[in-house]
């Protein structure tokens, strides 16, 4: 993991690559000007985009919270696509998905899964929220163990929930919260929209410069 910044970026965008990165195929052609649902957001994720070498030097992970359908998967499957573009290893999948590969039966395909999600430079983890909660909190310890590696690798995570803050903080615990609170931009998609939380890094103080 680190920057790509030397290396030159791809001129075209193999749509088979794209999908195995876990873009959903009707996302795969989009761009950012495809985005309207709101103009603060889109503003912020072109300045990520645009700036996508610094995001990755800086570590500045996002988390996207509130209201289904407003443009949370949309928004963080373009940043997929362009670390592609941009030669980084990149990768989106539900949590639900993940925890399946974890436990599920072990196959070539899904080890080789595994190992690239290990490895990636950049880690969405879509409708975390709605998998499955066990007696045992499985899935709790699953996500605190991805954000934790995470911190290690150097790997950029962003995490898209339905869950208010609150809502989160009560299924997931203190310790994902403080996580949470301590590595991650917080961008809330709700209909009442409030100033995201922007704070340190020169990467950071991009995203702070888009909202002005």
């Amino acid at each position: 993991m680190g920057s790509k910044r030397g290396i030159p970026p791809r001129t075209t965008l193999n749509r088979q690559n794209i999908t195995f990165r876990g873009v959903p195929t009707s996302y795969v052609d989009y761009s950012i000007e495809d985005y309207t649902a709101n103009k603060e957001k889109k503003r912020i994720y072109k300045a990520y985009l645009e700036n996508l070498h610094q995001m990755i030097e800086d570590r500045v992970c996002l988390f996207n919270y509130g209201a289904n359908g407003t443009g949370k998967t949309m928004l963080s499957s373009l940043v997929v696509k362009e670390g592609y573009r941009y030669r980084y290893d990149s990768y989106m999948i539900t949590l639900a998905s993940y925890i399946s590969l974890l436990f599920g039966d072990k196959t070539e395909e899904s080890l080789k899964t595994l190992r690239y999600i290990d490895k990636c430079d950049i880690l969405v983890i879509d409708e975390v929220g709605k998998e499955n909660f066990t007696v045992s909190k499985s899935n709790i310890s699953v996500l605190e163990n991805l954000l934790r590696q995470a911190v290690q690798k150097g790997q950029v995570v962003i995490i898209n929930t339905n869950l208010n803050q609150q809502e989160f903080k009560e299924q997931y615990g203190a310790s994902i919260a403080s996580l949470i609170d301590g590595d991650f931009t917080k961008l809330p998609f709700e209909e009442k929209d409030h100033r995201p939380r922007v704070k340190g890094s020169k990467g950071r103080s991009i995203l702070a410069e888009a909202l002005k």
